[in-house]
């Protein structure tokens, strides 16, 4: 009985009729495997559209935060330092400022002027910072 096969659950089969069922059936389960990796792959395109969702709502919330605090803090800024205590404070903050500034201007230039950059930088700083105290006195 060559070229019989035999199926519990479909009955006997020809060879002709078993290639073409077993081909039909590995098709299926083809069809079955690439839905089951599209799905998992739409459900997770899906989180990930929903978290970029969240990000983007909240980094909105974040920039009006961000610029009613800095409309607010400009409002106070508008406030002319009236004490020797605040100028000195105020002097020392722009004094900072201006040497992180210049630090970070120095840290694109070439190896060899860097050096000299961040010297010139921190001589500055230390006239500022003198300037600064003389306020006080």
């Amino acid at each position: 009985m060559t070229g019989v096969f035999r199926s519990s659950l479909h009955g006997v089969f020809s060879a002709s009729q078993a290639v073409a069922y077993a081909t039909t059936e590995f098709s299926i389960e083809r069809t079955n495997m690439n839905l089951n990796h599209f799905t998992k792959f739409t459900k997770r395109s899906v989180s990930h559209t929903m978290v970029i969702a969240a990000m983007l709502a909240l980094s909105v919330n974040a920039l009006h935060a961000a610029a009613k605090d800095d409309a607010d803090s400009l409002a106070r800024g508008a406030v002319a330092d009236v004490t020797p205590q605040q100028k000195y404070r105020t002097a020392i903050r722009e004094a900072g400022g201006a040497y992180k500034a210049a630090l970070r201007d120095c840290a694109a230039e070439d190896v060899g002027e860097r050096k000299a950059c961040q010297r010139e930088a921190k001589a500055t700083y230390d006239q500022e910072m003198a300037l600064a105290r003389l306020i006080l006195k």
